[in-house]
């Protein structure tokens, strides 16, 4: 599922493949999966379309699934970060430090982190 969905969001036509990758995912997930990399993949398909709020609901089921996941918690931060309110925003910051203490050598995860904090 996550090699076929994966592979549609990038080809050909984007708007179509993006569509079935999604329709993949959803069977996929309806069928009973419990992998946190079919929420992930499904919550970038989504974001892709402008549905934010599915696209969170989604990240945060992959990161009940994969609470240890570094890039899960990244992108929840970045997602927060960008959000609409002032509070999604303040929620970003323990997403994105908990991203940097489970993956303290990536150093993308730890500038965007400072970045964000102001440091």
């Amino acid at each position: 599922y996550q090699a076929v969905a994966y592979g549609r969001m990038f080809e050909g036509d984007l708007e179509a493949n993006r569509k079935a990758a999604i329709e993949d995912l959803d069977a996929a997930i309806d069928a009973g999966i419990r992998d946190g990399r079919a929420y992930w993949a499904r919550h970038q398909l989504l974001l892709m379309q402008g549905d934010r709020g599915a696209a969170e609901k989604d990240l945060r089921e992959a990161i009940a699934i994969d609470p240890l996941n570094a890039a899960y918690r990244f992108a929840m931060g970045n997602l927060l970060a960008r959000g609409r309110k002032a509070a999604d925003a303040a929620e970003a910051a323990p997403f994105y430090g908990l991203a940097v203490a489970l993956a303290p050598d990536n150093d993308s995860y730890r500038r965007r982190y400072e970045e964000f904090m102001g440091n």
